[in-house]
């Protein structure tokens, strides 16, 4: 048998390199005609991520651009790699607990060694998902339960009133578990803040409203906007409410650099 040209052997490698990246298959047929409502697109879905994130980050216990971050870095480097032209990524209430949850306890109170321990937690995961890509192991999914799922969305769900009631209240909140933070959270319910309950409450409100009566519109965007264009107006911080404060300018390397440098953030 005569070994292969080594003409086809190119193809070969070439196809198995667009094959990792989706991209370069649809990119060669993209339209300059079509950029105006991918733009557009584009706009409308940072109009829904963006609040998304600054509140995902605040669950996971990070600053607020470290949301910001996930979401731009996450869809620059997702798109290259997916199948799908109409699959969007961003963060999740669900992870963001998580990691606020189990990493708080490892980081002793010292908020640098929790965000380089955020950081080494997020570099692992995507190795992990880089290796389940190569060894095809998406079909593990299809044996996980519909009872398993509906209790672990219940435990989030159960979870995330416990952090942020307290916040929504104005008072102090509690670390570790559901019933902890719970004990600690009616232990200190009578030192409501009243502006901090009308504000939050004034916001869930024209969120559930805005769902029923402006479907598919950026609500959550518009309470941001509401809420910062109130605070400019108002010192609310003299009245007890916590204000989220200046968010940093520019992209900051401290906490993926900071993985590597903090003793024990690689033994999470």
């Amino acid at each position: 048998m005569n070994p292969p040209a080594a003409s086809d052997e190119a193809p070969a490698r070439a196809g198995q390199w667009r094959g990792m990246m989706p991209a370069a298959y649809w990119l060669r047929s993209y339209k300059p005609q079509w950029f105006r409502s991918d733009l557009a697109a584009g706009v409308t879905l940072a109009a829904y991520v963006l609040p998304a994130a600054l509140g995902d980050a605040s669950l996971a216990n990070l600053p607020p651009q470290a949301g910001l971050y996930a979401c731009l870095f996450g869809g620059l480097v997702f798109w290259l790699l997916c199948s799908s032209r109409h699959t969007c990524i961003s963060v999740t209430s669900a992870i963001s607990l998580l990691i606020g949850s189990s990493l708080g306890s490892m980081a002793g109170g010292d908020p640098a060694r929790f965000g380089a321990m955020a950081a080494c937690t997020a570099l692992l995961t995507g190795a992990i998902a880089f290796l389940a890509w190569s060894a095809r192991a998406g079909s593990v999914v299809n044996f996980v339960s519909e009872t398993v799922l509906i209790g672990f969305k219940a435990g989030v769900a159960l979870q995330l009133a416990s952090t942020q009631l307290p916040k929504l209240f104005g008072v102090t909140g509690g670390h570790g578990n559901f019933w902890e933070c719970m004990v600690v959270f009616f232990r200190h319910v009578g030192e409501t803040n009243p502006v901090s309950l009308t504000l939050g409450c004034a916001a869930l409100g024209v969120l559930i409203l805005g769902k029923k009566l402006l479907p598919n519109k950026p609500v959550a965007l518009l309470v941001v906007i509401g809420g910062i264009a109130a605070a400019s107006i108002v010192d609310f911080g003299a009245q007890g409410v916590k204000l989220l404060g200046e968010v940093l300018r520019g992209l900051r390397t401290s906490l993926s650099s900071a993985a590597f440098r903090v003793p024990g953030a690689t033994r999470i």
